[in-house]
């Protein structure tokens, strides 16, 4: 029975707080190693802020609305101000990367078609938080990921909604939810907009509801 509850309270501590934990220790270091003022990676982005190129960017409609307050800051306060943005943005898809990993399938048993509602197979075993923390690593450590998380080049919102897509599949695999697929749609849509990228991968996206919804309810 002890190891039970301890398995339990795993599998409730991995995809609800460890997930944050990860945020929070991401954006304690991109903060310290932060880039304080402008480089090549973020010198287009502050000077379309801070009003210095008038020419538009049909390109990132997303990306220049999400920056547009920014606007109101000094010009001196600019840089500092979407490099922290872009830090935190850079902590929030690791949080959702590591909730996303959570919530994976572990159980590769085949389906029994006499169920009508199917077991959900989650890691809750006393180690179940290592391949969250693993993850978080490999992909927060990664040198250009790092470099768009201290460096406002606009990459890191791209990064954000796709992690936020893959977390709403593996939250509508828990509780069938048609409310998570909406949100994904919706925010799919979106990042098509500024993210050309996305386009190509509409057919994975669509694969990845097919197999979740099932032929019938797809339809």
């Amino acid at each position: 029975m002890r190891v039970a509850s301890n398995d339990a309270d795993t599998g409730r501590f991995v995809p609800a707080v460890l997930p944050w934990i990860i945020g929070a220790g991401s954006f304690l270091f991109y903060v310290v190693t932060l880039n304080r003022w402008m480089s090549f990676s973020n010198l287009e982005t502050v000077a379309r802020v801070a009003g210095w190129l008038w020419q538009p960017e049909p390109g990132r409609p997303l990306t220049t609305l999400l920056f547009y307050p920014f606007r109101l800051l000094p010009e001196t306060w600019i840089p500092m101000a979407l490099n922290l943005f872009t830090a935190v943005c850079g902590a929030l898809v690791l949080i959702l990367l590591a909730r996303a990993v959570a919530l994976m399938p572990h159980d590769l048993i085949p389906e029994d078609p006499l169920l009508k509602v199917q077991p959900v197979s989650i890691l809750s075993t006393p180690t179940a938080w290592m391949p969250p923390v693993l993850a978080a690593i490999a992909c927060g450590l990664q040198l250009s990921f790092w470099e768009d998380a201290t460096s406002a080049s606009g990459e890191m919102i791209n990064l954000l909604i796709a992690a936020y897509v893959i977390r709403t599949l593996f939250e509508y695999r828990i509780d069938r939810q048609n409310a998570w697929l909406f949100k994904s749609a919706c925010l799919y849509a979106a990042g098509m907009t500024n993210c050309w990228v996305l386009i190509g991968l509409l057919p994975v996206f669509v694969g990845a509801v097919f197999r979740l919804k099932g032929l019938e309810q797809f339809f």
